[in-house]
């Protein structure tokens, strides 16, 4: 897997308690103001850049794994081209230019097709807030196809909204 053209690299403290194994997944910002990956519908801050797997034992060896401690930092991307693990065993195949995100119920880490709830007939504070939550969910759009049964990494156009400042 390969970073095609990321525009930005922001560096965050990455919880020890969550390994990132793999380089693409999506990352949430903690209370803690450390990082973890991002659960089904928790609010996405970016991908990772590579692993925090220590580099100096073979990465490619599971039995030679060695997880950096607490406080290191990791390299976050927030624009640009990546390649993510997409969860698609939801049922929902993913085409070209869908909007791929953490809402529904992906596995942690992976983005799914984004579907968001029917809207209302009429609108109230409450029902534009949860349309609003489930928005800040998206972490870009497909650039590639995936079936809806088969787990892949697609190349994302990541689109990060950050008019509000909480994503």
């Amino acid at each position: 897997m390969a970073f095609l053209q990321p525009l930005n690299l922001l560096y965050f403290t990455m919880n020890a308690a969550s390994a990132v194994n793999a380089r693409g997944l999506v990352l949430t910002l903690e209370s803690a103001g450390t990082l973890d990956i991002c659960a089904a519908s928790e609010l996405p801050i970016g991908v990772a850049y590579k692993t925090s797997r220590d580099p100096l034992y073979d990465v490619d060896n599971d039995a030679h794994d060695v997880l950096y401690e607490l406080g290191t930092e990791i390299a976050v991307v927030r624009d640009g081209k990546v390649i993510v693990p997409a969860h698609t065993n939801v049922g929902v195949a993913i085409a070209i230019g869908d909007i791929v995100g953490m809402y529904g119920t992906p596995t942690a880490g992976k983005v799914c097709k984004f579907v968001p709830t029917s809207y209302p007939a009429s609108y109230n504070a409450t029902t534009m807030a949860q349309i609003m939550d489930q928005q800040k969910g998206v972490v870009g759009i497909a650039l590639e196809a995936c079936t809806a049964s088969t787990a892949q990494e697609i190349e994302v156009l990541l689109s990060f909204n950050t008019t509000d400042g909480a994503n």
